[in-house]
């Protein structure tokens, strides 16, 4: 059985760090999405500039994530 995945924004934060490898120790696959990539990630994937008027997220971010995490 594949782990399940969860996207984390805000991985790099002071609740990101402490949960991201809470996670994977949890079993989950864990997948970062922001302007830098945390460490403790088994993944990471970049969110689009959100100062920009046409803010639009690319499909593709959510591809194969089971759960969301949004700090």
């Amino acid at each position: 059985m594949m782990a399940q995945s969860v996207l984390v924004t805000g991985a790099t934060g002071f609740i990101g760090c402490g949960l991201c490898p809470v996670l994977k120790a949890s079993g989950f696959h864990v997948v970062t999405a922001g302007r830098s990539a945390c460490d403790t990630a088994d993944e990471h994937r970049n969110l689009p500039d959100f100062t920009t008027p046409e803010l639009t997220i690319a499909p593709d971010v959510l591809t194969d994530i089971d759960h969301v995490v949004h700090l």
